[in-house]
């Protein structure tokens, strides 16, 4: 089993990409003197981006298209009936089961030997 390895600036960690639990063996080494060290690079924090960079990338500057309010309320409609069967439906499915519970504790007491007293 191979795992690379990901290497940002002195950051150094296994890739991420792999289906499997494994063990690491880790060493290191003093540098020879006089070398330089790579240049540690961050990832740029949320204070970096202004609002123009955030609005660049809000769903109407993408183009992506906005739900009506007539689709919003159809589909509200939708989940109240689904909603509104299910419910129903489990209702009846608890009134056949205590139907079913009654009639079998009845035969029950019709199964019980004549003879044994």
């Amino acid at each position: 089993m191979v795992r690379g390895w990901h290497v940002e600036g002195l950051a150094v960690r296994p890739d991420h990409r792999m289906i499997a639990h494994t063990g690491f063996l880790i060493t290191a080494r003093r540098l020879a003197p006089g070398t330089v060290l790579p240049e540690l690079k961050r990832r740029p924090s949320k204070s970096d981006y202004d609002d123009a960079d955030v609005e660049a990338w809000t769903p109407g500057a993408l183009g992506e298209r906005q739900s009506s309010p007539k689709s919003l309320r159809k589909r509200m409609r939708e989940a109240e009936a689904s909603a509104t069967l299910a419910r129903d439906g489990a209702a009846e499915d608890a009134a056949v089961d205590a139907t079913e519970d009654a009639a079998g504790a009845e035969s029950a007491g019709d199964e019980r030997d004549p003879h044994v007293d």
